[in-house]
């Protein structure tokens, strides 16, 4: 019995190690170009490393349940196929002995799962944040990417591309009111030049061939068209007059819990604080859930090829994860009890794979 459970753990452990390898240098890989394209503007490379690293806790909370789920479906699949489990059940050894070290190390690996999303993860998304604010202010220009909105306090920017040249193609740029309810100015432009100054911590966009429709009046607008002008942030001084407070989504599952009682104290809505709370307990237990799920499944459908068992990870983990982000979103709509409907996902993945096992084991 010992020998078996050693080949079980340790074809499972070198299944787990690669998928977690494969897995969170996908995840955390999406990033490196905008790195080296950060550190090729200027940014130090130790900033752009460091920010790396403040990402693999968030990745690995992921990464490590996803890739528990494809190694029990990769593991048990090739086994049910080669009839490695009928013949050690035709030898007297049950489901639960063949399972037992998996289950160990998916117990382990759940705590250290449940560490990273309650404790780790938090903190070290936090210092990522203070870290892009840092660059912010030491280098502007780093922060205008194309294809996404850029925020600088009341002020969101969209652009299209952007060269080498620091020029910008396909600028548009919406100035609200300071909470950010009401739009005042609405400029559009062909082309922009950036002309950071890391000193003061500002950015200067000089616009070529702008309109600019101003709403200050609550008409149709005043359409003001021009050559070139120069649109300007202080970025310091916003990030200076930003709130103190820390942040929710940064927030530690101890913090959680000790604002959740400041805040029934003083009357006030707890919803996204219990949904946070609840998203990180719940992230954090989904090991146990891809566990159960995968055995039976694994071992029902009985297939070698590792394509199969990696499709099937993609789609149960995605819909797992998607659920309970989605339902994590919905903490502006606390009638619809958020914090309990990202739970769902969780109890039928154990129930349903708790289900199929025992109705395995009782062949």
């Amino acid at each position: 019995m010992k020998t078996l459970n050693l080949y079980v753990a340790k074809n499972f452990s070198v299944v787990l190690s690669v998928s977690v390898g494969i897995l969170t240098f996908a995840m955390i890989g999406g990033n490196l170009v905008k790195v080296f394209e950060a550190m090729s503007q200027g940014v130090p490379p130790l900033s752009a490393l460091l920010f790396m690293l403040y990402m693999i806790p968030l990745a690995l909370s992921f990464t490590i349940p996803w890739a528990i789920l494809v190694s029990v479906l990769i593991l048990f699949g090739r086994m049910s196929a080669d009839n490695e489990i009928t013949a050690m059940r035709a030898c007297g050894v049950s489901i639960f002995q063949i399972i037992s070290p998996v289950v160990v190390i998916t117990f382990a690996l759940t705590l250290v799962t449940l560490w990273l999303q309650t404790s780790l993860s938090p903190e070290y998304n936090g210092k990522a944040r203070e870290l892009l604010e840092t660059v912010g202010i030491s280098h502007p220009e780093a922060l205008i990417e194309p294809g996404g909105v850029v925020s600088f306090g009341n002020t969101d920017i969209i652009i299209k591309d952007r060269n080498d040249q620091n020029e910008l193609v396909g600028l548009q740029i919406y100035c609200f009111d300071k909470r950010r309810t009401t739009l005042l100015q609405d400029i559009t432009a062909d082309k922009g030049l950036l002309s950071p100054n890391p000193a003061k911590g500002a950015l200067t966009i000089v616009l070529k061939d702008f309109t600019i429709i101003d709403y200050k009046d609550k008409t149709l607008g005043n359409r003001v068209i021009g050559d070139q002008m120069d649109f300007s942030f202080d970025i310091g001084e916003q990030l200076k007059d930003r709130a103190v407070a820390k942040q929710i989504g940064v927030m530690t599952l101890r913090e959680l819990l000790g604002c959740a009682v400041l805040y029934r104290r003083q009357g006030l809505d707890t919803t996204q604080l219990e949904v946070m709370l609840n998203e990180q307990l719940a992230l954090g237990l989904s090991p146990v859930a891809f566990l159960l799920l995968g055995l039976p499944l694994a071992i029902r459908t009985s297939r070698r090829e590792t394509f199969v068992g990696f499709f099937l990870s993609v789609i149960l983990a995605g819909g797992y994860f998607f659920f309970i982000i989605g339902c994590a979103n919905l903490y502006d709509r606390p009638n619809l009890r958020p914090q309990l409907l990202l739970w769902i996902p969780t109890v039928l993945y154990q129930v349903g794979g708790l289900y199929f096992l025992k109705r395995i084991t009782s062949r």
